[in-house]
């Protein structure tokens, strides 16, 4: 490593991070991870580095501590971080380990990604989970899952969760088929419809 690092002294924090992201996007997740660290000695406050090191470590190393750890330093910088918020509710779903308070900081980080781009499905289906699962909020639920899918009709967790609401919360099954069957022709051999989808018929 310290001749890794002496190899990057010349590199700025910038050009240290775009390095690593192209290993983190080829899968070599331990050149990506030395690269970043190089960067956040060159500026510890390097918003991007910070968030995309705690997703290599939450992501390929499952360090959630220390991936939180860089998320809020990251939001520390920049509070209103779309991708470090997205993330970071991500992280704290993924070690909730069935806390609700963990599970309500994460939709809270939801909540802060979607101030910030109302239009963010991704944070929009996974707010809505929350609301429907954790806090039994049916309407507020539906209400994003709609948004959602206005937004990107196709988006398969978006269609599949709603459905579990029409199905399970709603008592319409019917409309519930319908949507697992449209998630079905989009993504084929996705898991969860492979294994579920025979239920809604």
């Amino acid at each position: 490593a310290a001749a890794g690092a002496q190899a990057f002294s010349r590199w700025t924090a910038e050009e240290l991070h775009a390095a690593g992201s192209a290993k983190y996007q080829a899968g070599q997740f331990l050149a990506a991870e030395e690269l970043y660290r190089a960067a956040l000695q060159r500026d510890p406050r390097h918003v991007r580095t910070l968030c995309n090191l705690g997703a290599l470590l939450h992501n390929t190393k499952n360090q959630y501590a220390e991936a939180e750890r860089f998320y809020h330093a990251a939001l520390a910088e920049d509070p209103t971080d779309l991708v470090t918020l997205y993330n970071c509710g991500l992280l704290l779903e993924a070690s909730s380990d069935g806390s609700v308070e963990a599970l309500h900081r994460a939709e809270d980080m939801y909540r802060r990604a979607l101030e910030r781009d109302p239009n963010h499905v991704d944070s929009l289906v996974n707010r809505a989970c929350l609301r429907h699962l954790v806090r039994g909020d049916l309407d507020g639920a539906e209400q994003m899952f709609i948004r959602a899918l206005k937004i990107q009709p196709n988006h398969v967790d978006g269609l599949c969760n709603y459905a579990m609401l029409l199905r399970d919360g709603r008592g319409r099954p019917d409309q519930a088929r319908e949507l697992v069957r449209h998630a079905a022709r989009v993504a084929p051999q996705d898991a969860w419809i492979k294994q579920h989808a025979a239920a809604f018929e």
